[in-house]
């Protein structure tokens, strides 16, 4: 095999790689978020079931039942823009968190020591059977949210986009490099 087709077979795998994660990292950075704030317009209360098994951020969110029309739905959440194990300078919740049990929740969460801690205060914030705002998109009522969304930033969401695009870049230059070598 020589140079050319070395350089003919990295830049497409390349280039299609990065193509389609720059697609995917466009999509949940940018446009799925607009999507959410445009759509997602209406309010219900849902119930807590339970703890649900789905983890955001190193801490696993509740299992919310609601109703639209007639029809019940169920979502877990809110979730977390992040994680930190670090306590913010924000007030601590009882077991050393900063997800208090009233009142707005954080984008980021914040424990000190592991996630245990959070995970403990989300715990008690939400006990079964508690009453909790939810936000749904009319036209899709499965499309839904816990008490608010949690987007992350567009300067994240620019700098994860930045990876998938050098991929690809990398990828059209190494093609076009073995199509004018060979």
């Amino acid at each position: 095999m020589d140079i050319s087709s070395v350089f003919i077979i990295v830049g497409l795998s390349l280039t299609v790689f990065g193509a389609g994660f720059t697609a995917l990292a466009y999509y949940l950075g940018f446009r799925r978020p607009k999507y959410r704030r445009e759509h997602i317009t209406h309010h219900t209360t849902g119930r807590v079931v339970r703890m649900s098994y789905l983890v955001s951020s190193n801490v696993r969110v509740p299992l919310v039942e609601y109703e639209v029309e007639g029809a019940r739905y169920t979502i877990s959440g809110p979730r977390f823009s992040g994680y930190s194990p670090f306590p913010s300078s924000g007030a601590l919740g009882p077991n050393r968190s900063n997800i208090p049990l009233q009142g707005p929740l954080p984008l980021v969460v914040h424990s000190a020591g592991n996630s245990l801690s959070a995970q403990r205060d989300m715990a008690a914030r939400y006990p079964a059977g508690r009453l909790v705002d939810v936000f749904y998109d009319p036209d899709k009522p499965e499309c839904a949210f816990v008490e608010r969304d949690a987007p992350i930033p567009s300067w994240a969401a620019a700098i994860l986009l930045a990876g998938p695009l050098f991929i690809l870049i990398t990828g059209i230059a190494l093609l076009l490099a073995g199509l004018f070598i060979g």
